[in-house]
C-alpha cells in the first residue's frame, strides 16, 4: 500500500526540501518505487534532483491540478520525471503554482485536487512524498488532506519548535473543514 507523506513547516530554512530529497533517495536505494511531488513554487526540491521546470511549456504539478479541477483526462505520467538518481520520479513545480492557488480562493472543493492527483498515481509507487512551500496556505492544505502522514521537521531551538502548534491547528481546521470522522493524516515527529 503506497504511504503519502507531506513534509511541512510554514518557517523557511527548516530543511523540508533536503528532508524530502534524503528520504526519497534512501527509500529507492532501498528498492521502493518513490515519487517526489514539488509544491513548492520556488521549485528548489525539481531542481535539486534535475528536474527544475524548463519554462511555462513544461507540464508540472499546476497543470495536473488545473485539468483535475476542470475534469480534463490526462496521462497518467504526464509531467512525472525521472531524477539523477532512478527509481525516483518528481512531479516539478514552476512560480505558475501560487497563481493557481490564489484562483481557488473560492473553490468549494479546493482542498481536494492534491488527493485526487495522488489517487490516481498512487498504484505506481510505494511513497509520495510531498514538498510543500514555507507556507500553510490552500497548496499546504491540499497536501496535509492528500497525506496519510506529516513530517515537521524543526530547527532545535526554541522559535523553531513555536510553529508546531499553528501546523496542527491548520491540520484540524482543514480536517474539520472536509467534515471527516477520522484524522487524515498521522502526525510524524
Amino acid at each position: 500500500m503506497t504511504k503519502v507523506i507531506a513534509i511541512v513547516n510554514q518557517k523557511g530554512g527548516v530543511a523540508k526540501t533536503t528532508t524530502a530529497i534524503n528520504v526519497g533517495a534512501g527509500l529507492a536505494k532501498h528498492g521502493k518505487r518513490v515519487l517526489l511531488i514539488d509544491l513548492d513554487g520556488q521549485g528548489n526540491l525539481s531542481r535539486g534532483l534535475g528536474c527544475k521546470a524548463k519554462g511555462r511549456s513544461q507540464y508540472t504539478i499546476r497543470d495536473a491540478l488545473i485539468n483535475i479541477q476542470m475534469g480534463i483526462p490526462t496521462a497518467l505520467d504526464k509531467g512525472i520525471l525521472k531524477a539523477r538518481f532512478d527509481p525516483v520520479c518528481v512531479m516539478p513545480c514552476s512560480k505558475q503554482i501560487d497563481a493557481f492557488a490564489l484562483s481557488l480562493k473560492e473553490d468549494p472543493n479546493r482542498h481536494v485536487y492534491l488527493r485526487r492527483y495522488v489517487n490516481t498515481v498512487r498504484q505506481y509507487f510505494d511513497y509520495i512524498l510531498i514538498d510543500c512551500s514555507p507556507s500553510l496556505g490552500v497548496m499546504t492544505q491540499n497536501a496535509l488532506v492528500a497525506a496519510d502522514s506529516v513530517m515537521i521537521p524543526v530547527d532545535p531551538e526554541f522559535f523553531g519548535t513555536d510553529g508546531v502548534e499553528q501546523i496542527i491547528a491548520t491540520m484540524t481546521d482543514v480536517q474539520s473543514q472536509m467534515k471527516m470522522r477520522t484524522a487524515f493524516c498521522r502526525l510524524v515527529l
